[in-house]
């Protein structure tokens, strides 16, 4: 999987790339969206719609905000920032934790975030990061979804659904395999 989001990232211009990676940073730090006024300085003089260019609204998203016009990026516009490899790692890891908590106890319903935090062994930073991936709109039939946050991600919980008795041996698998195109345009 992480060869498919390298693959797919190359076919990003330099400028999409920093627009992506700019646009995700804001969001680990602040939770907030991207403010589309801001953009002129990743992009120069060329205009948002050349800049944004062969995209679609799988990877990348604008909507209206108390702020003004902002981009959000959806989990598959994250994993094509220069943490992307590390992001879908994590979601693998959670997906295999995920598929092992279910196993040893099938009416397991919510786990909290440090649950996670130290059956996965990851880093705070690593845990923020999770966080905010998922935070974001997940792809469809996920076996979990964001249940409950306190906005600077210090405490949050998932809940498992039933869609994890469908759960794949593989994470990868399951990742890729709801990937269609990832959004970008031949």
């Amino acid at each position: 999987m992480i060869s498919l989001i390298d693959g797919i990232a190359n076919k990003l211009t330099s400028v999409q790339k920093s627009i992506f990676d700019e646009v995700w940073n804001l969001f680990v730090i602040s939770g907030r969206p991207f403010p589309i006024r801001s953009l002129p300085r990743i992009i120069g003089k060329q205009s948002i719609q050349n800049a944004l260019e062969g995209l679609n609204g799988s990877l990348v998203y604008e909507t209206a905000e108390q702020e003004g016009r902002c981009l959000w990026l959806t989990v598959y516009g994250a994993f094509l920032t220069g943490y992307g490899a590390v992001l879908a790692s994590l979601l693998v890891r959670l997906l295999e934790l995920v598929k092992e908590l279910y196993e040893n106890d099938s009416y397991i319903k919510t786990v909290d975030g440090n649950q996670i935090r130290e059956r996965l062994g990851i880093s705070d930073v690593e845990t923020k990061l999770l966080f905010r991936l998922i935070r974001l709109n997940m792809p469809p039939r996920l076996p979990f979804h964001l249940s409950g946050w306190s906005e600077d991600g210090s405490s949050w919980s998932i809940s498992i659904t039933d869609e994890v008795i469908e759960l794949s041996a593989r994470g990868y698998c399951y990742i890729s395999g709801r990937t269609p195109n990832c959004g970008i345009q031949a």
